[in-house]
């Protein structure tokens, strides 16, 4: 995550200094800008992490991906809709020792079950936003915002396991989301850049494209 953030600012430096100036900002009140994006670093990696180190660790994940739309309905306020979309799924394996039984002499025998565990979730949400742009340039963007609306949530947990619950489904319960972030766009063109958020959302940071018209 630390070298796509690099990555990702040292491009906007790049085309910041090398490219030519718009004449007109880059938030405008009555232009829409389309925003399409990736998230890094969820709460569901963190936790996958803790189990690395059993065996049989897997972890893959669609996302989070990103879809926004913005309307600027005053020279310094925007309002739209952000969608976002996250599935993860993470297992792994653990070895008990059971007895078995005793030999002649009455010591213990034992052997060995290898059981499977995994874990299933995603989202999708849907929410209203709002954002206050406090910049005053014809490329950079800076603004902040927050949003809520409806959210889903699925989560699944499986296990051979006959020592233990075997199956668990749940759903979120209240279909609620919010979110909370500061971002950046920055056009490379009159209509057409980069934009980079970071804070409370589905992802602790997303990067991503963005068009205005």
């Amino acid at each position: 995550m630390k070298k796509t953030l690099t990555l990702f600012l040292c491009l906007l430096t790049a085309m910041f200094m090398g490219g030519k100036t718009s004449s007109a900002q880059a938030f405008e009140e009555e232009k829409s800008v389309v925003s399409l994006g990736y998230g890094f670093g969820t709460l569901a990696s963190a936790l996958a992490a803790n189990f690395k180190s059993e065996d049989g660790y897997k972890f893959t994940n669609f996302g989070p991906m990103y879809a926004k739309w913005e309307y600027g309905i005053g020279e310094s306020i925007g309002v739209g809709i952000n969608i976002a979309y996250v599935a993860y799924t993470f297992e792994y394996n653990t070895t008990n020792q059971a007895i078995t039984g005793y030999d002649a002499f009455g010591n213990p025998t034992y052997s060995n079950s290898t059981y499977n565990y995994k874990d299933e979730f995603n989202s999708v949400s849907a929410l209203l936003r709002i954002n206050w742009h406090f910049g005053d340039n014809d490329k950079l963007d800076p603004y902040y915002g927050i949003g809520i609306g409806y959210r889903t949530g699925n989560w699944s947990f499986t296990s051979n396991d006959p020592s233990g619950t075997q199956s668990v489904d749940l759903v979120n319960p209240i279909p609620l989301g919010f979110e909370t972030t500061f971002g950046l766009r920055f056009l490379f063109s009159e209509n057409f850049g980069a934009y980079l958020e970071a804070g409370a959302a589905k992802s602790v940071m997303q990067v991503g494209f963005c068009g205005k018209f």
